[in-house]
């Protein structure tokens, strides 16, 4: 059941007792309270959601919609929030060109690489290969890095004396390395496609900024990143956990990916989440082949997830589900005008308690039927093909297609004298007559009969049947007892039902 027409529903029915008490108080008449509870009961919107989305995830089941695990239809159309992984699922692993190193000096270029090469061999930094190689070209030792820290703007570790710091021009400015020096050509470099890594040192004196490392690199997303901007163009936001590619924050920025989940904690992503549910907004994890380490606590929270590979077909499931969620909030508004309408027109004794109750059924029925045949004319999915019939039956024997002569001699049969009797009989005997059986028809006063087993509808019957008793037999005591008993007893089935 979507939070919001749970929300609705108790709501409803804790004003619909208190309009019932009001209307006794008034009036004295224990039917016309009844009559209020009824048109202000909200089952008439709760029994055709649940079948509706009941309905929804039996039609998913029988057409192969894909639903995310940990996950449901009813969840997808709620869901506005996608979060990916990592940036290596939406990205094209990079075409590097060769690093240059910008510094005031070239032995500060030469002892900048060389500093960088020994953090990043003690890392799992993207541009490690490429560093080395080039600290190997300029023929200076190349240091062993102790202490090495692995951040998300950068990496810190001790190389000799000095604590060696790499990363963005903030990571080295929290560092107490001002590289400002560099920063307009850096800035520069950026907005020609260049990723650029400030790298900086920290002696027994002070901070100094050596210069930094710059490569061109031509990513673009992946084929991924493309069906993920599908859902982009539908409102949804992309989200990123991680971004171990080290992806430029302009380029980010160019794919439209809300990059202000790298900044949060494990725990600081699941109370966002969380607080997104609070507000009936579902979030879906996209997941890549090999699992992440955090991927079981994402799975005992319940979020829902899909993988990179089933990007394209959750998006039939989604138009699928967004369809059905429109049907039930038109449904919804419906109902919610029956309630207030219809409790006022009971308070004033215009309809009855069993003309209440009929018109909610009406209502119900009518919905559940909407809902019914909707999801029935829906289109197939697109690879439902006749082809794919025939690909199936292409493996049976084509009988159309073989001479007379052998079809005739398979079934041991003559064209002109046909089966013989014993044939017949043997046949028979092997495979059953040739007919369908088909089911016993449900004679109709058995159909009738059986509209009458809801439970409100019983409680009416038993309200109709004292309504034709005397008054004398009938005295208002015994109204009000009968009504405090059946009211509770109601509320009593309910919540056991829910139990089951």
């Amino acid at each position: 059941m979507p939070p919001k027409i749970q929300a609705y529903s108790e709501k409803v029915g804790k004003w619909g007792f208190i309009a019932a008490g009001v209307t006794w108080a008034l009036t004295r008449n224990p039917l016309r309270a009844i009559a209020v509870l009824l048109a202000a009961n909200p089952r008439v919107i709760t029994v055709p959601t649940e079948y509706a989305w009941d309905q929804a995830e039996l039609v998913s089941e029988d057409r192969e919609y894909l639903v995310p695990e940990k996950g449901s239809l009813s969840q997808l159309a709620r869901t506005k929030t996608m979060l990916f992984e990592d940036s290596s699922l939406l990205f094209n692993h990079p075409e590097i060109k060769e690093i240059q190193c910008i510094a005031a000096q070239e032995q500060d270029a030469d002892q900048a690489v060389c500093l960088a090469a020994s953090l990043m061999q003690k890392s799992r930094h993207p541009w490690k290969e490429e560093v080395y190689s080039k600290a190997k070209q300029t023929c200076r030792t190349i240091r062993t890095a102790f202490h090495v820290e692995e951040a998300r703007q950068g990496l810190k570790g001790k190389v000799l004396d000095s604590q060696v710091i790499i990363g963005s021009g903030k990571f080295l400015q929290e560092h107490g390395i001002h590289c400002d020096a560099y920063e307009l050509k850096a800035k520069r470099l950026v907005r020609g496609g260049y990723d650029v890594l400030f790298v900086g040192k920290q002696g027994k004196a002070r901070g100094e900024c050596l210069g930094f490392l710059a490569r061109l690199r031509q990513s673009g997303v992946n084929e991924y990143g493309a069906d993920a901007a599908a859902f982009r163009k539908k409102g949804w936001q992309l989200g990123l956990l991680n971004n171990s590619m080290h992806i430029s924050a302009d380029e980010l920025f160019q794919s439209r990916l809300d990059t202000s989940w790298l900044s949060l904690e494990q725990g600081e992503v699941m109370e966002r989440i969380a607080a997104l549910k609070q507000q009936g907004e579902e979030v879906l994890l996209v997941t890549g082949h090999t699992k992440n380490p955090l991927y079981p606590l994402y799975q005992e929270a319940g979020i829902p997830s899909i993988s990179t590979h089933d990007l394209q077909r959750i998006q039939e499931s989604v138009r699928y589900a967004e369809r059905t969620d429109q049907t039930v909030n038109e449904h919804v508004s419906i109902s919610k005008k029956w309630n207030i309408f219809g409790s006022a027109l009971a308070m004033l004794g215009m309809i009855s308690a069993p003309v209440a109750n009929l018109i909610g059924d009406a209502l119900s029925l009518v919905f559940m039927s909407r809902t019914k045949s909707k999801s029935e004319t829906l289109l197939p999915p697109p690879n439902m093909t006749y082809m794919d019939e025939a690909a199936v039956t292409s493996e049976v024997l084509a009988w159309h297609q073989l001479p007379n002569e052998l079809v005739l001699g398979s079934f041991q049969t003559n064209l002109q004298t046909g089966l013989t009797a014993d044939q017949v009989a043997a046949i028979r005997s092997q495979y059953g007559p040739n007919r369908l059986d088909s089911r016993k028809p449900t004679p109709w006063l058995v159909s009738y009969l059986g509209q009458f087993k809801e439970f409100t509808t019983l409680i009416l019957l038993g309200t109709s049947v004292l309504a034709f008793l005397p008054g004398e037999y009938l005295t208002e005591w015994r109204w009000g007892l009968s009504c405090l008993l059946m009211l509770p007893s109601v509320r009593f089935r309910n919540a056991k039902r829910k139990r089951l």
